[in-house]
């Protein structure tokens, strides 16, 4: 899993209610992870299986995301977890958030 700051990041931004500030908090915090992530050199399935672990567990975050995909669609989704060297599938995004 990814550095417990990150997902204690992820956690805090999660937590607050959906506005510009807190969705920018939550993209920092979605960024930091990511960030991690690449720094591990990691295979495309264990990306997507910490990304998706995280989204599960940390609270709040999966509720967030749903409620940034229902407002944006997918292109929330997108921006939210857009990273130069990290591919996550908006459709496993998506199935994610929403199961």
């Amino acid at each position: 899993m990814a550095k417990p700051a990150a997902i204690a990041a992820l956690a805090l931004a999660a937590r607050t209610q959906s506005d510009p500030i807190a969705d920018a908090a939550l993209r920092a915090a979605i960024q930091k992870l990511l960030d991690q992530v690449a720094q591990r050199s990691l295979p495309q399935a264990q990306i997507e299986s910490m990304v998706q672990t995280a989204i599960q567990k940390v609270p709040n975050l999966k509720s967030r995301l749903a409620k940034i995909y229902a407002d944006q669609g997918k292109a929330g989704l997108e921006g939210l977890f857009h990273h130069a060297q990290v591919y996550l599938p908006t459709r496993k995004l998506e199935q994610w958030v929403t199961a």
